[in-house]
Formats: structure tokens, C-alpha cells, sequence
């Protein structure tokens, strides 16, 4: 099953370089843009369902792509999409995957068994750690949005409101970001035909200085994401030393040796 699940995501994910790289899915994204028109929003809301399972993959690529298609109102169905697909991720998870989960992280190398104990139990300490913490781990692209919602709802004991209120909090500025990138990217890759707004032609000039300055737009907004995933990743790493370090002192403490 393992091996399955492995293969068909390689296959998916190099599929989409192919297809992005050769021009057919902004081909699909225009003829979505054109000849589908509100019907649109219901089809990238059911890729956000399909990306909120644990298998589900693409979240922030269908963000993107829905930006490109459907313009700012993409940030509507992006929310609508992952608040949804990620309670039935959620719920799928915790009622048919729980025992099955609970068996596999047994199986698990020592130091991996330490790390899902760490996550769980600052998890459930409280409704602000476990948004802190599944917040940071969501933003550090350490899991897809998909298998995060598994751990949610299959390793821990938090609550279906608890969920959703992560959701709403910690995907905004994903999503708006990333929807702004869609927005971007349709400006350089459908530029007005040699006229502005108000029907005035563009010299050469003007319309390279703007291809120019939506490439610097993206190259910071990729860059916020990087630094955020950098900044969360760090985040994880020493919260996880502190809680190290915690119970290295507790068992000291115990023993009746110095910490």
C-alpha cells in the first residue's frame, strides 16, 4: 500500500512538471477561464476537498492555479475548499485511520516515535499550543495540507472546532499569497494587447518595465514563503530541543542527579 501511494504521487507530481513545463495547463486554465465561467469555482472547490484527504497533494499549486483562472475571487473558493476538504480529511481520518496510524508510529525508529510524542503532547495541552504548534507545522511544509489533517485527526485528541478554527487562522496569508501569484502570473502570461487600461497603446518600453516589475512582485512573494517555511521549520526544531532538554532535567531530577 505504502509502495502504491509513493508511485502514484511521483507519477502525479511529475506529471504536472511535464504539463506545466510543455504549456498544457495554462491551455486548460484559459479554456477554464473562457468557456466554463462560474462553473469554475466548482471545480477547483472539489481539487480543494481532494486536497484535504491524507493522500490528497497540490494545495498550494491549485491556489495558485485558481488565481490564475478565477482572478481575486479565488480567495472565496480557496476557503471555502479548504475549510471543507479539511474536515473530511479530519473526520475521515480520525474514524477509519486511528488504529492503523496508532499501530505504524510504533513501528517507527526511536527517534521519529520522540518527534510524533513531542507534536501530540504540546498538541494537547491546550487550544493555543496546538495552534501554535499545528500552525508552525502547517506553514514549515514538513507535511501536505492533506497529511496534516490526518495527524490532526488520527494522532491527536483535539476537537473538530478546534480544526477548523486552525484552519481559518493559519491558511490566510497562504492563500491570499498565493492567489496574488495567480494574479500576477495571468498579468505576464495574458498582457493587454499593446493597450492600458484607459485604450492608450503601450510603447516597448512600458510593457517591458511592467513584465519586469511583476517579475520582482513574484520573486518577493516566493521569497516570504521560503523565509516563513525557514522561520517555522527553526521554530520546530527548537521547540522540540526545549521539550528535550525539559525532560532531560525531569528524569535528572528524579534519578537525584545534577540536570
Amino acid at each position: 500500500m505504502q509502495g502504491t501511494v509513493i508511485v502514484t504521487f511521483l507519477t502525479l507530481f511529475f506529471t504536472v512538471i511535464v504539463l506545466t513545463a510543455t504549456g498544457y495547463l495554462q491551455m486548460a486554465a484559459d479554456m477554464l477561464k473562457i468557456h466554463v465561467g462560474v462553473w469554475a469555482h466548482f471545480i477547483f472547490f472539489g481539487l480543494f476537498l481532494y486536497t484535504g484527504l491524507f493522500f490528497g497533494y497540490g494545495w498550494s499549486f491549485f491556489i495558485i492555479s485558481s488565481g490564475y483562472t478565477l482572478g481575486w475571487s479565488a480567495v472565496i473558493t480557496a476557503n471555502l475548499g479548504t475549510v471543507v476538504g479539511g474536515i473530511i480529511g479530519f473526520v475521515s481520518s480520525r474514524r477509519c485511520m486511528r488504529s492503523a496510524v496508532e499501530r505504524k508510529v510504533k513501528s517507527f525508529p526511536g527517534s521519529w516515535s520522540r518527534r510524533i510524542k513531542f507534536f501530540t503532547g504540546e498538541i494537547e495541552r491546550s487550544t493555543v499550543a496546538y495552534l501554535l504548534v499545528s500552525g508552525t507545522m502547517r506553514n514549515s511544509n514538513m507535511l501536505t495540507f492533506g497529511m496534516c489533517n490526518a495527524f490532526d485527526g488520527a494522532m491527536t485528541n483535539v476537537s473538530l472546532c478546534a480544526c477548523v478554527l486552525c484552519l481559518l487562522v493559519t491558511s490566510q496569508h497562504i492563500i491570499v499569497l498565493d492567489v496574488y501569484i495567480g494574479t500576477l502570473v495571468d498579468d505576464f502570461a495574458n498582457p493587454t494587447a499593446g493597450t492600458s487600461g484607459n485604450g492608450t497603446s503601450i510603447s516597448p518600453e512600458e510593457e517591458a518595465a511592467r513584465r519586469t516589475l511583476l517579475i520582482v512582485q513574484i520573486a518577493i512573494i516566493v521569497s516570504f514563503l521560503v523565509l516563513v517555511t525557514c522561520l517555522a521549520r527553526c521554530r520546530l526544531r527548537r521547540l522540540e530541543r526545549e521539550h528535550l532538554r525539559s525532560q532531560h532535567a525531569n528524569t535528572a531530577e528524579l534519578e537525584g542527579l545534577p540536570a
